[in-house]
């Protein structure tokens, strides 16, 4: 049963890994939350964890075809094995190189993130959201940039180009409502923040709650 919840893809060179014992964070309230959380009562691996992943696919292929021509040079097949090595080389430069790059400055800006270094978390995001203006997940860690910086309005596009695959997570709410909460509009924070509330394994609930009562927003979950 705990055993469920696989990793899943949420930017390039990212994944959400499970994660079966978080502890309530009692940390800063303006905090940024690498982890995301969906709304599954059956037990705690609802939590899961944003970290780069091991390798990308090109790279594991890659891998793959270098064995096959050294398997091929041990076999004396002199033409094929050089044939087959010019060929791999051609295929590393053309596809892997940009695949892994792609991923290298997703992956820098997680830690940019984590460190709360926005300028450079920005720098890194800036090519693969050039190249993927529509991904989600890059969209997602974009807001998360902007509202380290204090760009609550810009946080907010980036938030509402990543609600159809991230607003599944507790996470995207609370931000959500934060943002909303410092550009003024109280009845959209209101409504986030009653959102988020109702993922009750989210790890910052407590700092979710006191943000809310700072607020004067209601911090019970209802029903509905």
């Amino acid at each position: 049963m705990a055993a469920k919840l696989k990793v899943e893809k949420i930017a390039p060179g990212l994944v959400r890994m499970p994660h079966p014992a978080f502890r309530n964070e009692k940390g800063r309230l303006d905090g940024i939350p690498v982890t995301l959380t969906l709304n599954d009562e059956a037990d705690d691996m609802a939590v899961g964890i944003i970290t780069p992943s091991a390798r990308t696919p090109w790279g594991c292929l890659f891998f793959t075809l270098l064995a096959l021509c050294i398997l091929l040079a041990i076999w004396s097949a002199r033409f094929a094995s050089l044939f087959s090595l010019v060929c791999l080389i051609v295929f590393y430069s053309l596809f892997n190189q940009p695949s892994r790059r792609k991923a290298e400055e997703v992956r820098r800006s997680l830690l940019m993130i984590n460190n709360r270094q926005a300028k450079r978390a920005r720098s890194s995001l800036r090519g693969p959201l050039r190249r993927l203006p529509d991904d989600e997940g890059l969209n997602y860690l974009a807001a998360l940039v902007e509202i380290i910086d204090g760009n609550y309005a810009q946080a907010l596009t980036h938030l509402t180009f990543s609600a159809p695959d991230m607003d599944r997570f507790a996470e995207y709410h609370h931000m959500l409502g934060r943002c909303h909460a410092n550009l003024g509009d109280k009845p959209a924070a209101e409504l986030a923040y009653k959102q988020a509330l109702a993922f009750t394994h989210y790890p910052s609930w407590t700092i979710l709650q006191r943000e809310s009562e700072m607020l004067n927003l209601p911090t019970e979950v209802s029903d509905a």
